[in-house]
């Protein structure tokens, strides 16, 4: 006690007869470290209040984690606890301009994080597949480009959302609807592209088949100039590209927008019925999860294996079992864009099934262990 009250009087003989700038110096290391210090313990008071805190995880991280670590990561430390659904400590980096780079066409590159000595915990589910996913040659290219593409619309802003809906070239009722419906309604009220909540809305068709009817080419053409919100892909506009559709949706995203936080996918045929509580449900969950998929839940029902149904068939070359996995309907879903991004690696590495919603957010995401939840504010009507 003698001791910390002689070093006390010293420190402040010396402060006195500082000069200013190193009294401010002084200063500042105080006011970082006594910031510093509050950060760690609020980090630990939060640790400590779960119900899966162990003594030998508290002892871990003090061992494992300096206080200036906890400072520079601005994580909260108690999302990392759920036993169920490991927060995915991997970090996927785009390198859209050199994919040759990462060894991937996605240019997805994964850093790990190093969560078994700081937590005391297997490495991640997550971790381990995407290793193994990014492992597997690509077997399915997606190589499609895009007649009209809309590439200037976040050229300036960085989207909060963006809403993206497939439809089909004929349907102009159904993206009017859509416009003045709560999906174009949202995207008005958020136009501001300066807020943190700005959105967008894009319809995505694709190029026109050789038996189109020239008035319908006619009128769609004018509607793309009119209303400025139809991408085209360069692939024909029949049901069964479905998921080429899809797909494209999402590498349209990651290639002109690759700044945005949330995609959310809406059928031109459903009625969202709160699309602000939708985008709350998607920060709600980024907070918890890295990775995750939200939506209405399905799965596990047989399989169309009668090959006069066109709309549903599946072989049992292209999928084995006779149910499907659990997956999100595609009429809405939402996901964060570090999503997207393993989504659209998986789907390049594991065989098709063109059934999209069934592929993207069921088989592609078993294999990458992402959390699906399902969410009442995207359930629909109709």
């Amino acid at each position: 006690m003698m001791m910390t009250i002689k070093i006390a009087k010293a420190y402040g003989q010396y402060f006195r007869k500082a000069s200013i700038r190193r009294k401010l110096r002084i200063c500042l290391i105080i006011t970082l470290f006594c910031s510093t210090q509050w950060t760690f313990w609020r980090h630990m008071s939060a640790v400590c209040q779960r119900e899966d805190f162990s003594k030998a995880t508290f002892y871990n991280m003090i061992k494992n984690s300096s206080l200036l670590d906890l400072r520079l990561r601005e994580t909260n430390i108690s999302t990392f606890f759920k036993p169920s659904e490991p927060k995915t400590i991997v970090k996927v980096e785009e390198n859209l301009d050199n994919p040759a780079k990462n060894n991937n066409s996605l240019g997805l590159k994964v850093i790990e994080t190093d969560s078994k000595t700081i937590f005391e915990s297997p490495e991640p589910k997550t971790i381990i597949k995407v290793k193994e996913l990014l492992d597997r040659p690509v077997i399915n290219s997606y190589a499609v480009d895009f007649n009209v593409t809309l590439s200037h619309k976040c050229m300036k802003v960085k989207p909060e959302v963006i809403i993206v809906i497939p439809t089909a070239r004929e349907n102009f009722q159904r993206r009017t609807n859509v416009r003045k419906g709560t999906q174009g309604q949202y995207t008005r009220a958020k136009s501001n592209p300066k807020s943190n909540d700005f959105a967008l809305m894009i319809f995505f068709v694709g190029k026109p088949s050789p038996n189109e009817k020239v008035n319908i080419t006619e009128k769609f053409n004018e509607e793309v100039s009119m209303f400025n919100d139809i991408v085209v892909g360069d692939f024909e506009d029949v049901y069964h590209n479905i998921l080429t559709k899809h797909v494209t949706m999402l590498k349209w995203v990651l290639r002109f927008c690759p700044r945005t936080e949330f995609v959310m996918r809406t059928d031109d045929d459903i009625h969202a019925n709160n699309i602000s509580k939708m985008v709350q449900e998607m920060r709600k969950y980024k907070v918890k999860f890295e990775n995750f998929i939200l939506g209405r839940a399905g799965g596990h029902s047989p399989l169309t294996r009668d090959p006069s149904n066109v709309r549903r068939y599946v072989s049992r070359q292209d999928y084995a079992p006779d149910m499907t996995p659990v997956y999100v309907w595609g009429a809405a879903i939402g996901y964060p864009l570090s999503t997207v991004k393993l989504l659209l690696a998986a789907a390049q590495r594991i065989r098709k099934v063109w059934l999209d919603d069934v592929y993207i957010t069921g088989i592609c995401r078993e294999a990458l262990d992402i959390p699906r939840c399902d969410c009442e504010a995207f359930h629909f009507g109709t």
